[in-house]
């Protein structure tokens, strides 16, 4: 798959926090990493914060992979069920 314009995203969950990276396709870090709380809240923050960088940025696509221990993931992913990247 090309991933050409098309932002990378890692994201570290842990119980009460979740972090992200924002890379460009050769690897560059776009903004330093940030913090949120691994709830509702804390992933509305992180949507609203990937959605300006896809805009500012221009890129036509995002990539997203995750890690987590055990179950702590669940908080921060279930929020997205009722919302549309």
């Amino acid at each position: 798959m090309e991933t050409k314009d098309r932002l990378q995203v890692g994201i570290d969950v842990g119980k009460n926090k979740v972090d992200l990276a924002f890379l460009a396709p050769g690897g560059e870090l776009l903004q330093k990493h940030r913090s949120f709380a691994n709830s509702a809240v804390g992933y509305s923050q992180a949507r609203a914060l990937l959605l300006e960088v896809l805009r500012s940025h221009a890129f036509e696509g995002v990539d997203i992979a995750a890690e987590a221990t055990s179950y702590y993931w669940l908080p921060f992913f279930n929020s997205s069920l009722d919302k549309r990247f």
